[in-house]
Formats: C-alpha cells, sequence, structure tokens
C-alpha cells in the first residue's frame, strides 16, 4: 500500500497478497532480498541459514462467512520516520523498540497521553483522562506478544465538505484494507463493518472486483465482511474508495 512502512500489519479483505506485502503465514524470508525488514525484527521469529521468520497469524473470520488474511510489509519507509494515517488510526506493528516506534504514533497500553489541539478534537476523552490536558489512549493487546497496536497522534484533518457537511474523500489506503479507528468521526471512503453491507456491484466495481462473492451475495449486489470490535468504541472499517492494489 502506497504510504507503508516496514514491519506493519494490515487486515486485507482481497483474496490476494498486494504487492510489497507478504502473507503472515510463518514463511521464511531471505535476508538478502528483505535486508529492511530483517534489521527490524532478526530471528524473534526463527533464522534458517540465510533466511529469517515471519510470524505465522490465523485469517480472521467473517461473522456472516469468508475470512480476512493478515499481510506484512517487506517495503517502504522506514518507520522511525512516521507513518502516514489519520490522527487516531490504529496500526499493527511488529514489536518496535524505543528507536523504532514511529515519531507520530504512541503504543495502546491504556495510558494517559499530553492533550495536543490534534487528539483533543479526535479523542476527547472517550477512552479516559479530562479531556482537556489529558486523554486517554485505549488498551489494546494483539494475540502474539512480539506485535503491538499503535495509535496514530497526527496526520491530516477529516476534511468536509462545507455545503453538504460529509466527508471528503482524503486516502491513498487500498481497496478493501480493513482499519480501525479510536476517533469519533470517520474519514470518507470508509465503511463500517459492525453489520454486513449489501453494495451495488454496478456501483463499486473495483470493490467487487476484489471481494467477489466470498462474503455474501444478492441480485445484483455483493456483501461486505462483518468483524465484531476490535474493543469497546472501536469498530473495523474498510476502505470502498482508494487505490487499486497491485497483485505480488
Amino acid at each position: 500500500m502506497s504510504n507503508q512502512v516496514v514491519g506493519e500489519i494490515r487486515l486485507f479483505a482481497g483474496d490476494f497478497t498486494p504487492a510489497g506485502w507478504v502473507p503472515c503465514n510463518g514463511q521464511f524470508l531471505r535476508i538478502a532480498d528483505n535486508g529492511a525488514l530483517f534489521h527490524l525484527i532478526g530471528n524473534t521469529f526463527g533464522r534458517e541459514g540465510d533466511t529469517f521468520g515471519i510470524p505465522k497469524l490465523a485469517e480472521v473470520p467473517s461473522l456472516k462467512g469468508g475470512n480476512l488474511r493478515y499481510i506484512l510489509s517487506n517495503s517502504g519507509g522506514w518507520p522511525a520516520g512516521g507513518i502516514e494515517a489519520f490522527p487516531g488510526e490504529i496500526r499493527l506493528m511488529l514489536n518496535p523498540s524505543a528507536d523504532f516506534l514511529p515519531r507520530n504514533c504512541v503504543r495502546c497500553e491504556g495510558q494517559l497521553v499530553p492533550a495536543t489541539d490534534t487528539l483533543r478534537n479526535t479523542l476527547g476523552n472517550r477512552f479516559g483522562g479530562d479531556g482537556i490536558t489529558q486523554l486517554g489512549i485505549p488498551q489494546l493487546t494483539f494475540s502474539d506478544p512480539n506485535i503491538s497496536y499503535l495509535l496514530c497522534t497526527q496526520g491530516p484533518p477529516f476534511a468536509r465538505d462545507p455545503i453538504r457537511f460529509e466527508p471528503i474523500i482524503l486516502t491513498d489506503s487500498y481497496l478493501a484494507e480493513v482499519k480501525a479507528f479510536a476517533g469519533a468521526n470517520l474519514p470518507g471512503g470508509y465503511l463500517s463493518l459492525e453489520q454486513q453491507s449489501m453494495l451495488i456491484s454496478a456501483s463499486f466495481p473495483a470493490l467487487f472486483a476484489l471481494l467477489g462473492n466470498r462474503f455474501g451475495q444478492g441480485p445484483g449486489s455483493f456483501g461486505t465482511p462483518q468483524l465484531a470490535p476490535l474493543s469497546a468504541d472501536l469498530p473495523f472499517f474498510i476502505c470502498t474508495q482508494g487505490i487499486f492494489p497491485t497483485e505480488r
């Protein structure tokens, strides 16, 4: 995906792995071909000769049938330089040390952080704090202790049409990419997955090309996945208007 950094993990509803990513299936990669990723995680997931392991993560089942997969970035920017994301966006990364933690992210450990205008407008006091001087960060734990949830603290604001007051679509995410947002508002181009939606195939041809009928179908329509929230107040959303991914 165009704004990726090495070592981040994303949830993808398409039926293939995009270029620049590898499926999180526990495989071993050549160090010579994946030097940056190896520098980041070393032998954390095993080592065999001139290869190193990556995590093996189970696919995520949709509540209405069909599975989503985790994919790992083996290309892109170096994480310490920061990530391109909306404020309040939740990201997954191979456990970053203090040296590799993106400069515009904090770990999701239920802590209080000093309030900034951006975070105050995004989070308020939904996760604790007084909402004025201190803000609470959600507490999230991934199934693998070598992988952490991060919350983006800085990024482009959510723009709205001044006449219709609808979110303006400003995303370079891939179609069918699935994310969680901690903010009360949502950027344009995303659809909640708390309930299954049936979308008209002719209105979303690119998304239909990626999802097909794997998550349900109807007359001239196709279904989206339905996922339980990541935690209270943290539902998942799927990108419905973005970049069409290239298959690796």
